[in-house]
């Protein structure tokens, strides 16, 4: 017995010296270049060892150049940058580069589904835009990675075959920028649901006020993107059809401003938050599947989706770029239910889940799991929160 504990105790000293050795920077260094694909959901870690504290995520199929190596935990650690490590746990090595440069093409490409716009060819490059339904766009390269074709759309604009395909129909649609303007139609539109004002056409636009059931504006422009058509019933003051529909009635309803705020009743917007958690709940055991946005399978962003657009009648967009934008900023401190939580900083965002209260949260969290309830805790701790429902 004796020997049996100093073994165990042997044991954990080694284990600890190792984890010192390898926080001070004990690694092996890679002498020419090497690469690591991420086959799960993946923490990055400031040093190789579990024990590090996380400094940001990784998606699924992103490539990134890795420089040194290390073992720690029974995993091997790559570094990928400067107090950035992954682990084999999650990722593997690859001859695949990061992103190829971009072969001489040029065309015209057309935005099929809501799409991110990034830095860079391949889903590790950061998030630098939103890209509407509709929209047709010259790029003036393509390069592969992650299994998608990617066009270069501008200067740091790159966006994936996933949502977008070459276009070869009339050019009077395209546009160099990432924001299309509505197009000449006027009327008026009529709010079913509580829904969000935003400062421009498309669920990637800012939300700049809320608009209450069964007001009546004047539009003055119509544009198309996230499937929905949007109405401009105001300078910067945009309305999706997903809340709002085009009004033939009496015009004595009307007003002529779109910048008051709802004065629908704090029970209305409660009973939306107690809609929105409890079709979450209906969806716990449901498995993650990457690019999922239900009703059999989802990821963490297309679980948000799908509860605000089925219990709330609210579309805040597909994915976390999008949805980072689809309410007001609030304070970890001053959570409710409701409010959805995200990881990493605003514009890089990863994941995202459901605060239900209590501490909790409901998540699509990775490959080979299930939508499940969590508890927020300092080892995985949100970076911040946005209140869609108020």
């Amino acid at each position: 017995m004796k020997s049996s504990k100093l073994a165990s105790s042997l044991l954990a000293s080694t284990a600890v010296f190792a984890g010192v050795l390898l926080a001070s920077g004990h690694s092996n260094k890679v002498s020419a270049a090497s690469y690591v694909k991420i086959n799960y959901s993946s923490n990055v870690r400031q040093t190789p060892t579990t024990a590090a504290k996380i400094v940001g995520g990784l998606n699924v199929g992103s490539v990134l150049s890795y420089t040194n190596t290390a073992t720690a935990n029974g995993y091997t650690w790559y570094q990928i940058g400067t107090n950035r490590w992954v682990a084999s746990a999650g990722a593997s090595t690859t001859n695949a580069t990061t992103s190829t440069t971009g072969t001489a093409a040029s065309g015209k490409v057309q935005i099929k589904y809501a799409s991110n716009q990034r830095s860079g060819a391949g889903t590790g490059y950061s998030v630098n835009g939103s890209l509407q339904v509709g929209a047709v766009y010259t790029y003036t390269a393509t390069a592969s990675a992650n299994g998608y074709t990617w066009y270069k759309i501008g200067d740091n604009r790159w966006v994936a075959s996933a949502g977008a395909a070459v276009y070869t129909g009339n050019a009077s649609t395209t546009t160099n920028t990432s924001t299309s303007t509505g197009t000449a139609a006027s009327g008026k539109v009529q709010i079913k649901y509580a829904s969000n004002q935003r400062s421009g056409a498309g669920t990637g636009y800012a939300v700049n006020g809320s608009l209450k059931v069964g007001a009546v504006y004047s539009y003055t422009a119509t544009a198309s993107a996230n499937g929905y058509t949007w109405y401009k019933i105001g300078t910067n003051a945009w309305v999706a059809s997903a809340g709002a529909s085009v009004y033939t009635g009496s015009a004595s309803t009307s007003t002529s401003t779109s910048t008051s705020t709802s004065t629908s009743t704090n029970s209305s917007a409660s009973a939306k938050i107690a809609a929105v958690i409890a079709l979450a709940k209906t969806e716990i055991g449901k498995p993650y599947v990457w690019g999922g946005k239900g009703p059999n399978s989802f990821d963490c962003s297309g679980l948000m989706y799908y509860v605000f657009l089925h219990a709330a009648g609210i579309n805040i967009g597909g994915y976390t770029g999008a949805q980072q934008n689809a309410g007001t900023r609030v304070s970890l401190s001053a959570l409710q239910p409701g409010d959805i939580l995200f990881w990493s900083a605003n514009g890089s965002t990863y994941h995202d889940a459901l605060y239900i209260g209590n501490n909790q949260y409901i998540a699509a969290p990775e490959p080979g799991e299930t939508v499940k309830i969590a508890t927020i805790s300092s080892y995985f701790y949100p970076s911040f929160a946005v209140r869609v429902l108020k």
